[in-house]
């Protein structure tokens, strides 16, 4: 059933990958636990409200102000994430610049 989901995912655009196994299902439920319970706010354009919810970490932007300010550090339940990110990027660029190469 989850393939029927993900058919476009066998036609992605040069430079887009789907991993299907990226995290499991155990991963995915706990994230979806944790981004549950955050605090999430209206995402503010001016006086307009736009109709999701948002959340910040690193640096927001300020509409009013036209200026950057600091925001809450990335939560610490990401690190996993990232660092699987980070190792999926390293991966597929090393392969690419094999390709390249042979």
């Amino acid at each position: 059933m989850q393939d029927d989901l993900f058919q476009a995912a066998r036609s992605l655009p040069e430079g887009f990958l789907y991993r299907s196994d990226f995290i499991d299902a155990e991963e995915a439920r706990s994230l979806l636990a944790i981004i549950r319970a955050l605090h999430l706010e209206e995402a503010q354009y001016r006086q307009y409200s736009a109709r999701r919810r948002t959340l910040s970490d690193g640096s927001s932007y300020d509409l009013d102000t036209n200026e950057m300010r600091p925001a809450a550090p990335l939560p610490g339940f990401l690190d996993a994430l990232r660092a699987a990110t980070e190792e999926l990027r390293y991966s597929v660029t090393l392969r690419t610049a094999r390709k390249r190469d042979a």
